[in-house]
């Protein structure tokens, strides 16, 4: 791996960072506009403070449960827990800010490498911690679209984006499967990228050819060798559920807050929850910022379709959007700049 590749997300994302502050303006200022967002956040003092503390302790037992799955694949005795959950913290700070998480390895893997923590064995939990997620999302995914089948037949349009964001992750699941697990798919691979680099309008992809090629090579070689070791790989596969399930469970605490009734209707919840989870991550914007408003009204309000409850899901809305992502990046914030005055106090001990 080239050391030299390792570079600060703080630098690397800057002009990301700065996108994602211009969109979550525009987004507050078009909900602050909005006739009905003002009547729903009049419902806000409707929740207790109990379902508050629950919906918190539930995201503090998340970022516990996501820094442990990054801590544990990691071959490194010197790396303490509390070390490992400021990272994958800040790591989610970096991850929300940039289209499809695109900066979720790369932040996680230079905080590891400055608290010295070998390259190769940083970059291997990372691999596994997101190889598990990805099958735990789109089992999870399809045993929602299985219990759900009798609410999303309503959505029509809606329903074509659900599919392709199920099937987009059915599709990255499968090809990162044989990527880890089949010499002969990744060399396959590496023949596709070597031919199109040809191309004459791929002078990108010529540029960054060693780099690809070097990455499915690393993938595959660092994979194969961890899933050999298959109790770690199945109890990874354990907990990354029990941490996505939590996760998916929010939502009904927070709608159970605000008075509507879940007992009847927790799997179909739950499905929701999760499929929700899926159409997000597949906008093309940080962390599905304006898509993730009308997907979470359409979804839930497949279950909760009277017209006297629009202003409370609306506000279970706001209230889920500021727990699951809001308080998160602004967490994240706070640990990247803490590993980050560290990381400056270490480089001028060495001068």
């Amino acid at each position: 791996m080239d050391r030299a590749k390792i570079i600060n997300p703080l630098k690397r994302y800057r002009n990301m960072i700065v996108l994602f502050v211009v969109l979550v303006l525009v987004v507050v200022l078009a909900a602050s506009s909005s006739d009905e967002f003002v009547l729903a956040m009049q419902e806000l003092d409707q929740i207790s403070g109990w379902h508050i503390l629950g919906v918190l302790a539930m995201m503090v037992a998340f970022l516990a449960l996501d820094g442990y799955l990054m801590h544990y694949p990691i071959t490194n005795n010197e790396l303490l827990y509390q070390q490992s959950f400021r990272i994958n913290l800040a790591g989610c700070f970096f991850s929300a800010v940039t289209p499809y998480n695109a900066a979720s390895h790369p932040s996680r893997l230079y905080y590891l490498y400055k608290h010295s923590v070998p390259a190769e064995h940083a970059m291997t939990g990372l691999l596994v911690k997101g190889f598990t997620y990805q099958i735990v999302i789109v089992v999870l995914g399809l045993v929602a679209l299985v219990f759900s089948d009798h609410l999303i037949v309503n959505l029509e349009n809606y329903k074509a984006i659900l599919w392709i964001g199920f099937l987009y992750n059915v599709g990255l699941t499968i090809f990162s499967y044989l990527l880890a697990t089949s010499h002969k798919f990744s060399e396959w691979i590496i023949r596709i990228v070597i031919v199109l680099s040809k191309k004459k309008n791929m002078q990108k992809l010529q540029k960054n050819e060693a780099e690809i090629i070097n990455s499915i090579r690393e993938f595959y070689r660092w994979m194969s060798v961890y899933l050999k070791t298959k109790h770690k790989f199945f109890w990874m596969l354990f907990v990354t559920t029990i941490k996505v399930l939590l996760f998916y469970a929010i939502p009904i605490v927070i709608l159970h807050g605000f008075g509507f009734d879940v007992k009847e209707h927790i799997v179909e919840l739950l499905s929701l929850s999760a499929l929700t989870s899926i159409v997000i991550a597949t906008v093309p914007l940080p962390g599905g910022i304006g898509a993730a408003i009308g997907v979470f009204v359409v979804l839930f309000g497949l279950v909760y379709n009277n017209s006297n409850q629009v202003d409370s899901l609306t506000i279970s809305l706001v209230v889920w959007r500021f727990f699951t992502y809001y308080l998160l990046v602004a967490a994240g914030l706070v640990a990247a700049v803490l590993l980050q005055i560290r990381t400056n106090k270490i480089e001028k001990m060495k001068v």
